[in-house]
Order: structure tokens, then sequence, then C-alpha cells
């Protein structure tokens, strides 16, 4: 799928993109243009065999037709990327027509569809939380198969756990060696005959030799964990499919508690002169759709960095994960219960996230100077060679911090006990008292079961 620049990273996406396109074509009067759009749609909701759907949409006459007038670098690009994604995804079909149960995507081996026996040596391109799962399911369910691991290296979170490190004590080169990793970016994946005609797949890696030639994993069984597409959730697919029909529009933002605490993300659907409101929470609030948070608008990447803040790498978990999760439903449900009696504070719908959550970027000014300093001007009574290389300042010596600005507020000492100080500088607890939680903070009364 082609990423970067104008990506389009799945079937659904290009289709989407080209009937945008036709649409704008069939305002301009251009012939065949609705009927091909109304082909495409019903195709793409019918599931059509993508060779079918390349065949009828010729890239020899529609590409050139759908490009017309549009900005050769920006979205003529992207329809270039479109076709790119529609023949990357007939190639993936005609793997799995040709290796039935060995090639995979990673959601299948984590539910447990497949056969771990159908191959004796996997590679899982994509070394992320689910990649890494992939592996250990494998390795456990199949006690003679081999796995190789390719792509970067795994999010900084999973060395903080105790299921990774003891996958590979298990499995890696201190264990029986069964599973090894590849570090490289993911390119294509090929396939190929073996000497029993059986279809395989090779990953080529590394920088080519002299000759042009690169290294190479070869494997019987393939499983692609190379992260999601963010589509629109699949009980939302229909009725964003009825608003499109209707020439309705969808947009979307991004929903916090009073606290600035994420709570999911909101879709409006209007259509008919009405306005239907959809909000999304759980693990999938986390995954904007491209096609209403498009990724020139850099929210997901805000979104993500928010969770890495909210959640460091060093807990061991990340901000889709099950206990953040169930923390988030918590906010959420204390937030819309506050908005439903009346508190128009209490849910507030942003297109970006709060300012409190970004991080300081630096600015060109301090980047170019820290890139390029100029020649120092001395001071007054100063030598170049001085301002260039001035002696360190003598260490000081840390001074106990002051006393909490609260000491009678139950673990308002907190803050102090990160900082270093002698033991007898140290504050100690205060003695436990009742705690009041703050004003619109309260814990929900009793009422409110499984389920509601």
């Amino acid at each position: 799928m082609p990423r970067g620049k104008f990506p389009v990273e799945s079937r659904g996406e290009a289709v989407r993109l080209i009937g945008e396109r036709l649409r704008e074509l069939e305002d301009q009067q251009v012939t065949g243009a609705r009927e091909m759009r109304e082909w495409l749609v019903q195709a793409e909701r019918g599931g059509t065999d993508t060779r079918t759907l390349l065949k009828t949409l010729d890239p020899s006459t529609w590409k050139a037709a759908l490009k017309n007038g549009l900005d050769p670098e920006g979205a003529a690009t992207r329809i270039d990327n479109c076709f790119t994604a529609l023949e990357s995804t007939q190639k993936w079909e005609a793997a799995r027509e040709a290796a039935p149960g060995r090639a995979l995507l990673g959601d299948e081996v984590a539910e447990n569809r497949f056969d771990p026996r159908a191959a004796q040596h996997w590679i899982i391109a994509g070394s992320g939380g689910t990649g890494v799962a992939n592996a250990e399911i494998i390795l456990r369910r199949h006690p003679e198969a081999r796995v190789t691991l390719v792509g970067a290296e795994p999010p900084p979170a999973l060395r903080h756990q105790v299921q990774y490190p003891n996958m590979l004590e298990v499995y890696g080169e201190e264990g029986d060696g069964r599973l090894s990793f590849v570090r490289t970016r993911v390119d294509a994946i090929e396939t190929y005959q073996d000497e029993h005609g059986r279809t395989c797949f090779r990953v080529p890696h590394g920088e080519p030799d002299e000759a042009g030639n690169r290294k190479t994993v070869e494997a019987d069984g393939y499983v692609t964990s190379l992260g999601r597409t963010n589509p629109l959730p699949p009980a939302l697919q229909d009725l964003a499919n009825q608003v499109r029909d209707r020439g309705g529009e969808i947009s979307g933002d991004l929903m916090f508690d009073r606290d600035d605490q994420y709570i999911g993300y909101g879709l409006t659907f209007s259509v008919d002169g009405r306005e239907h409101r959809v909000d999304v929470d759980g693990a999938a609030s986390w995954q904007l759709p491209r096609e209403v948070f498009p990724p020139e608008s850099g929210i997901q990447r805000q979104l993500n960095t928010m969770g890495v803040r909210g959640l460091p790498s060093e807990t061991g978990n990340a901000a889709p994960g099950f206990a953040p999760i169930a923390r988030q439903s918590a906010l959420r449900a204390r937030a819309v219960a506050a908005a439903q009696e009346g508190d128009v504070t209490a849910v507030q719908h942003r297109s970006t996230v709060p300012e409190r959550w970004r991080r300081p970027e630096r600015g060109p000014e301090t980047t170019a100077s820290a890139a390029s300093p100029e020649s120092p001007t001395p001071s007054p009574g100063r030598s170049v060679d001085a301002e260039r290389d001035p002696k360190p300042p003598a260490p000081q010596q840390p001074t106990a911090p002051k006393p909490a600005p609260a000491p009678n507020v139950p673990g308002s000492h907190l803050w102090q006990l990160g900082v270093p100080q002698s033991p007898a500088s140290r504050p100690s607890a205060p003695a436990q008292q009742p705690q009041q939680p703050p004003p619109g903070h309260e814990r929900p009364g009793p009422g409110i079961g499984m389920g509601d």
C-alpha cells in the first residue's frame, strides 16, 4: 500500500476517493461518470473481488480522466496511489487463493481463526503489539514452528511488560531459537513457487550488494500485522453509506471532559436537513476514521502523542489497552451524566487536542541557532576563547524544597517525595484524614449496574 505522502492504505479508501472524484466528474457532465460511480459503490458493498473491480475500472481509460485537471503534485498523485492500492490488494487476494490458510491477517491469528500447523516457518510483517502476540501464539501452539518477525524495533512499551521479555527468553537466541528478528523497513512481499510447486513467501531486506541483490527471508507462511487502516467502525458504515448516497456530509470532533481527559470522538451525519449525532468511545476511539479526520490534518498524530504522554512506555500499557479504556468509560459516563443534568462544560467538543496535552516545540530561531552557531562576540573585558569555552559554574548544593502549599490536604506532600534531599529534610506523610472529592467529582449513587 502506498504510504508516505498522499497515502492510500486500503481498498476501501481507494474506492471511496475514486468515487468522490467520479462525483465531481459527474457534476461536470463527464460521460459515464455517474454509471461508473454507482457500479463502483455497489461492487464495494457487495464484496466484488479486486480483479473484477480493476478490470471494470480500466486504468488505461479512467485513470487519465480522473486525473484530468488535478494538481500533478497533489490530488493527481493520490489518484495514482488509489490504483496502486487496488493493484496491491489484487496481489494479496491472489496470494490468499494460492496459499489458503497460509497468508493471514494478524487479527485472524489473534482470534484463533487459523491452523498454526499449516506452515513450518512463518514470517510476521510488523513488530508491534499484534505482531509480537501473533508470534507467541504460533510458537506456543506449534512446538516445531519457526517464526521470523520482520519490521522496526518493537514499541518501547513491550520492553516494560512481563510477556515480551519472557517470550524472548523462551523462544529467542537464549531459548530454543525458534524466534528470530529482521530489523528493516518492510517493503513489498513477494511470492514464489518452491520445488514442490507450493506458493511461498519472500521478504527482501537490506541494501543491495554490488550485483544489485538483496538479502531475503523465505517461509511457507505469512502474517501481516502492519497496523490499522482506521476505517469507520463497522456499526456506522451502513449509516455513512446512506448519508453519502443522499449527498450528505460527515464531520467529526474530539470529546474531552472538564479536566481535558479524552472520552472519545463524535460524528455528525448531516443529511436531508437533519443531523444525526453518534459518539464513539472505547479502543476504537483512538483510531480516528481517515475519511472524517484526514491524515494531512495531523489530528491522529496529536492523539497518539497525547496517549503516550498519558500512559508513558514505562507503564507497559497503551491508551487503547483494557485498563485505560475501562477508565475512559468511567470518565465518559460521569461526563455524560453531568451533561444530561445541564452542565454545559461537562463534555467539551474540540477540533484538536487541548493545548496542555501538547509538548512545546522548538521554534525555527532556536533550531537555527543551535544547528549553525555564529562566531560569538566577546563581552567587554573577555576574550572570544573565554566565550567559547567558559568555565563551568561551581556545583551548587540542592536546597530543601519549601513546605507543601497545603499541608492539611491529603496527598499534597507527594510532589516533594521525588525531589532529591537528605533524609532529615524529607517530609513525612500527614496523618490520614477522610478524603472529600472536589465539587463535581462525587462518586455516582447506586442504581447504575452492569449493562447500563
